[in-house]
């Protein structure tokens, strides 16, 4: 993996990562079905952002409070998810600060020897 390559991703692990974090914390209700049109609807319950429901307890008004065990196993989740993507992008950072700028190009002389010459192959062929 190049520099370039494990810095891009770098950065989109790290806009993940931040568009993970900002999302609110939700809990799955139920599903509503309208007997006219036969329609369904998922109902959600939004919890509240993440930190103030795993260190104050402090729910959304919204969020009733037979949900807040739900809840609390939501945000544990969505935490470990943007732990997870967060590691995820400081691996790829590390990875790219750590890596040379890409390939290493060698000149085929230092490798291997010269072909011989048409010259060089006429005298040998003249020694045998």
């Amino acid at each position: 993996m190049s520099r370039r390559t494990a810095i891009a991703l770098f950065l989109l692990f790290g806009l993940w990562t931040a568009w993970t974090f900002s999302k609110e914390v939700t809990v799955f209700r139920s599903t509503v079905l309208d007997p006219r049109t036969g329609a369904t609807e998922d109902v959600y319950v939004y919890c509240g952002n993440l930190f103030p429901i795993l260190w104050d307890g402090e729910y959304f008004d919204d969020a009733p409070h037979f949900f807040h065990g739900p809840c609390l196993k939501a945000a544990r989740g969505h935490f470990v998810q943007v732990i997870m993507l967060g590691g995820t992008a400081i691996g790829f950072l590390i990875a790219g600060l750590t890596r040379r700028k890409g390939p290493v190009y060698v000149d085929i002389d230092t490798v291997l020897r010269p072909l011989p010459t048409v010259a060089e192959l006429h005298s040998k062929s003249d020694l045998r």
